[in-house]
């Protein structure tokens, strides 16, 4: 009997663990909810804003104004500063963008990141899920779903705005049940401290530890507000909690720079540096700003329908701590990109150096788009070093021809190296979920590798068949010298129009110049050929014309390659069909 009464005082205890530990799997859930719909969302925006997210990213500058607003605007597009961050690295990564840039685009995404926490507090607790986010999601599947409907970012875009929401209806709804409130106000109990010194490192510390947790700012600060909503936490200690989201979204974009170059990684610590130095000077002046946020929205004020003034405050706080700490901290970027450098240190490594970024954390398909162009820039510019390398050995009076082969062979090697990380890279990132847009871009970029690959396996046969001759001490004559020579520059004139027009974008694409310098070609290619011809028909060196037919011949082919980057692909750059 009395084993039996043990068994029956054991079962409620159990009882309540077990319901404890499905409560948790439920927020837990509720929370990779939300999480997939924010991911969903950005997505869709990224794929909805197409060209305009390359040609923000194109227009960046490091004029501080004008880097602040690129990041408000990229963050505001896509939902999410960790993403805006990512990319910042990712571009400096690329070498398109300075790190004093760097430093205004993240100022931007931090102050484009506290949008989330207006939207969240207007309609999140106040609006019903089913009467708000289903209706969103059943006009946005059946477009993203529907063959006619082409822009499939908005769709997407809709669906995750949806999805978003049922993930936070499910965070206040297991949140606030009464044994979840209980243990969320034992565990704040349990850390919380009397003395200003030491609470707010432990908040802030808190925040931190959540945005680890969860990986996304936007994610942290939703907890914070729901844990606000269902009363397990005031306002200034959400407020403390919020600083240290800050210092927390700074490791996506810390775990992101880790395989890149050292640029990449000063541009990380200078988001590091930024949200620290906030969080800093924030410690003194805390109570001041909690002070002018109450009495700008004071307790019990109702906004937007919502009578919970505390969601607001914590709003206001956020984007009024993030603006101002901008307003301050812009003034001093040559130092914090200074400080970043210290604590980087030279590493031995160059800053041109192409790395990409480290893998996991490369959700931005624009970032990665830019990256790859950044390496196709890199290949294109050796092998016109290696073609234009004929023509310094043509004009050289006595040259070294082994010494020519040895720098060509290096450089051969370079875009074999080259052309197959970029090669995997594409192939690895044609794997992802992207817009129809970036698919494109990818199929032309693949195409033009591989052309590009082949010029300069042509232009290191340039300095072999030279050898040829140089090994058989056969010298081509002044008039066959200056017919080379000017063949060679007209097609040296198509490689910078195909390369400007097409890989550099340095000048928009002209028709009638391409053609004129392509008939150009085929008639200094055609006269040479014809020479050839006569002078063996007179009897003339049969070595020495054959090997200058196949220097024609392999200009030629290079002519063709260009011929097929232009034709091939990159509609972007309006080029022929």
């Amino acid at each position: 009997m009395d084993e039996l009464n043990l068994v029956a005082e054991n079962v409620p205890l159990f009882t309540q663990i077990w319901n404890g530990f499905t409560q948790l799997l439920n927020i837990v859930g509720g929370l990779g909810v939300f999480i997939f719909g924010m991911k969903i969302l950005s997505d869709g925006l990224q794929k909805a804003a197409g060209r305009r997210m390359q040609n923000i990213l194109d227009n960046m500058t490091g004029k501080p104004v004008s880097a602040i607003s690129t990041g408000l605007v990229l963050t505001s597009i896509m939902q999410s500063s960790s993403a805006t961050t990512v990319m910042v690295v990712s571009v400096v990564n690329a070498g398109l963008l300075s790190l004093a840039g760097a430093a205004g685009v993240i100022m931007g995404a931090n102050i484009g990141t506290t949008l989330t926490a207006w939207i969240v507090s207007s309609i999140g607790f106040k609006i019903s899920v089913a009467s708000f986010a289903l209706p969103v999601i059943a006009v946005g599947l059946p477009l993203l779903i529907s063959n006619r409907f082409k822009n499939k970012g908005v769709a997407e875009a809709l669906v995750g705005f949806g999805i978003l929401f049922i993930g936070l209806g499910f965070l206040k709804e297991y949140m606030a049940t009464d044994e979840m409130k209980e243990f969320i106000r034992g565990f704040i109990q349990l850390i919380q401290v009397d003395t200003y010194i030491l609470k707010f490192p432990v908040f802030v510390l808190l925040g931190t530890l959540l945005t680890v947790l969860v990986q996304s700012s936007s994610a942290a600060m939703t907890i914070t507000l729901t844990l606000m909503s269902i009363g397990a936490l005031t306002f200034e200690q959400g407020a403390l909690i919020v600083l240290g989201e800050n210092i927390g979204t700074t490791i996506t974009a810390y775990l992101a720079s880790l395989g890149a170059n050292i640029n990449a990684k000063k541009a990380s610590r200078v988001h590091l540096i930024f949200n620290l130095a906030g969080v800093t000077w924030m410690f003194a002046a805390f109570y001041g700003f909690t002070w002018i946020v109450t009495a700008i929205i004071p307790d019990g004020t109702v906004l937007f329908g919502n009578a919970d003034s505390a969601l607001f405050q914590l709003a206001l706080f956020h984007s009024l701590f993030n603006v101002t700490n901008t307003l301050i901290l812009m003034w001093f970027i040559p130092q914090i990109v200074y400080l970043a450098g210290r604590m980087v240190g030279k590493g031995g490594e160059s800053a041109d150096s192409l790395k990409f970024l480290s893998h996991g954390y490369q959700e931005v398909s624009d970032a990665l788009i830019f990256e790859a162009k950044r390496y196709l820039e890199k290949l294109s510019g050796t092998v016109k070093r290696m073609t234009l390398r004929f023509v310094e050995l043509l004009d050289d009076g006595k040259p070294d021809v082994k010494e020519y082969m040895s720098l060509q062979q290096q450089d051969e090697d370079e875009t074999d190296e080259l052309e197959e990380e970029l090669s995997r890279f594409l192939s690895d990132l044609s794997e992802k979920e992207l817009s129809i847009d970036h698919h494109q871009q990818l199929n032309e970029m693949i195409r033009v590798v591989a052309e590009l690959e082949r010029i300069g396996d042509e232009a290191l046969s340039l300095i072999g068949l030279w050898k040829k001759l140089a090994k058989r001490s056969i010298i081509l004559e002044s008039d066959q010298k200056k017919e080379l020579g000017s063949y060679f520059h007209t097609v040296m004139e198509l490689m910078n129009l195909v390369f400007d027009t097409v890989i550099y974008r340095k000048q928009e694409w002209s028709q009638e110049h391409f053609s004129e310098v392509r008939q150009r070609c085929e008639k200094q290619q055609k006269k040479i050929e014809k020479g050839i011809r006569k002078r063996l028909k007179s009897g003339a060196h049969v070595r020495l014309e054959l090997v200058y037919l196949d220097i024609t011949h392999t200009l030629a082919s290079i002519k063709t390659q260009l011929n097929e980057i232009l034709h091939g692909g990159l509609e972007e750059y309006g080029t022929p069909e």
